[in-house]
């Protein structure tokens, strides 16, 4: 590495993209590079896609993570072309410092590039930014580049492509060489490989967000957002007592991979109370639509609409109009597994490996083998009828839901699910088939509901609280709160008059997760609330009792 200057000499940040851990069993899907800029600025990156040998598949995980189509890749350069280029700009250095973040991953790559297309020497001496890193800051949990780039106040673009990485790559190394410099008064990179060879410390994991920090939090109910340095929010939750929350996410045994990887970015928490452990979870769900934290997967907007279906509950319309009137719908996956349901006990033995698949609520290569579906569906008509009408969908739907006791916890309208492969019979596909009529009939009947509270006045108490609190809710907008008087009776809302139509349009993602939350939230509550009124409109209110009984259904 000679002697050039960690902080000020000129470095050449790298990263690669591959189908496979190792290069071996892998191919590459692109590299790109950039020389570190002097100042805080952002890297000029090239970023090549490397074409792919000749009969090599693109993973299913590996194209979801990296964004690649396989259209893309057949489109890239060939690897001689990429390495000529790369390998231009090693001249005039011997060998040129190129700083990756994990080199036992490119290393391997990048000579085999070399063996295959180059001449001579290796031309380049690799600085692993991992490496200095577990060195320099060993009481970090995690080192990947996602948490150091955090760590030091950056963002990293959710898919792994190279011009995110290389930029995250050059902008960990200025901030590592300038503490390698004040802390270990390593001026040069000769010094720094003098430095890795030594033996490495040992020593506790700690948070950069300290105990005294989590500590002062407020012991109430609210929400809390864990902020990055620089200010950007990483996460943001809900909770009964702040500073138990808070506390939990730094206690948690097994820490997940991902919750270590956030919360060793975290440097502050911010907090907003609220009265109610309620009105948090509301709160929650707006802040995750305004603020789109990287780290929260429920209630995220990103690619998410609503539809609406017709009355026989077989085709989807984004917006609502006089032939579709049922919605809003949180997802089409429950209606497309229903309709291909209903075809497939038209279609007399003719069911694609596509429609077998759809109508058990799995990916293609998870589809019953035509035997297990035929029996099973024959099973399925014989004992809960052909689902001709929509008025038959919803009946057993509705006792179907009852009877198999769903987790509400489960989105029922997730999307298929990447899983190890059943073992299908005609048992498990009848099961699956009576599933996906219960899910697409909850779906229906939830809609309804969230049009009615949609326009609504609520009263409650929280558990062991002597004070009842009241929300007004108009357009599925929270537009006014307070504390209840013990006899008051509850306020008619505005908006009772509004009309189903009127109802949908006000619908957006958020409104529809608000009101969800809140139906979640009151399933919760109903059964220890001391008080619980909701007031539809001038003659329509239910009564805890009531309102409990509805909540069991949607």
């Amino acid at each position: 590495m000679g002697s050039t200057s960690l902080v000020n000499g000129p470095v050449l940040a790298l990263d690669v993209q591959a189908t496979a851990a190792a290069s071996r069993g892998g191919a590459l899907l692109e590299v790109g590079w950039a020389w570190t800029p002097r100042e805080d600025a952002p890297a000029v990156v090239t970023a090549q896609v490397v074409a792919p040998p000749p009969d090599v598949a693109l993973p299913r995980q590996v194209a979801r993570l990296t964004g690649f189509s396989r259209a893309e890749w057949v489109r890239g350069s060939d690897s001689s072309t990429v390495w000529a280029r790369l390998a231009a700009e090693a001249r005039g250095a011997s060998p040129l410092p190129v700083v990756v973040h994990y080199a036992r991953f490119e290393e391997p790559f990048l000579r085999a590039l070399h063996r295959q297309h180059g001449s001579g020497d290796f031309p380049f001496e690799l600085i692993c930014t991992h490496a200095i890193a577990r060195r320099l800051l060993p009481e970090l949990p995690r080192a990947t580049l996602r948490a150091l780039a955090g760590y030091f106040g950056a963002a990293v673009p959710p898919l792994r492509r190279c011009a995110g990485h290389v930029e995250a790559t050059a902008f960990v190394w200025r901030h590592l060489a300038r503490l390698l410099a004040e802390r270990e008064a390593l001026a040069d990179a000769a010094a720094l490989r003098e430095w890795l060879e030594r033996p490495a410390r040992r020593v506790p994991r700690s948070f950069a967000l300290g105990r005294e920090a989590r500590r002062a939090l407020p012991a109430g109910p609210g929400v809390y957002r864990f902020l990055r340095a620089g200010g950007a929010v990483l996460y943001v939750g809900k909770a009964t007592s702040l500073r138990a929350r808070v506390r939990s996410h730094f206690h948690a045994r097994p820490a997940h991979e991902r919750s270590l990887e956030m919360l060793t970015q975290v440097r502050d928490v911010d907090c907003t109370p609220t009265e109610t452990a309620l009105e948090a979870a509301l709160l929650e769900a707006d802040e995750i639509k305004r603020l789109a934290p990287p780290y929260n997967v429920a209630l995220a907007e990103a690619g998410r609409a609503l539809c609406f279906a017709d009355a026989g509950l077989d085709d989807l319309r984004p917006e609502p109009d006089a032939e579709h009137p049922v919605g809003p719908l949180a997802s089409p996956a429950p209606f497309v597994a229903l309709h291909a349901l209903r075809e497939a006990i038209c279609a007399r033995g003719r069911v694609t490996c596509p429609m077998r698949a759809q109508a058990v609520g799995v990916e293609a290569r998870w589809a019953p083998d035509p035997a297990s579906f035929d029996m099973g569906l024959a099973r399925f008509v014989r004992e809960r009828g052909r689902l001709d009408r929509a008025r038959d969908v919803e009946r057993l739907g509705r006792a179907l839901w009852k009877a198999l006791g769903h987790d509400r916890a489960e989105e029922e309208n997730a999307e298929p699910r990447e899983r190890s492969r059943p073992e299908w019979d005609a048992a498990r596909v009848a099961r699956a088939l009576e599933a996906t009529v219960a899910r697409a009939t909850h779906a229906v009947r939830r809609a309804r509901w969230l049009l009615r509270i949609a326009e609504c006045s609520l009263c409650w108490s929280e558990p062991g609280a002597t004070a009842s609190r009241l929300l007004r809710i108009e357009r599925g907008r929270i537009v006014d709160r307070g504390w209840a008087a013990a006899d008051a009776p509850l306020p008619t809302p505005r908006g009772h008059a509004r009309g189903r139509r009127e109802r949908q349009r006000a619908f957006d993602v958020a409104t529809f997760d608000r009101l969800r939350v809140l139906l979640t939230e009151l399933r919760g509550l109903a059964p220890r609330a001391a008080r619980l009124e909701l007031r539809l409109g001038p003659h329509v209110q239910l009564s805890r009792q009531r309102l409990q009984d509805v909540l069991r259904w949607i």
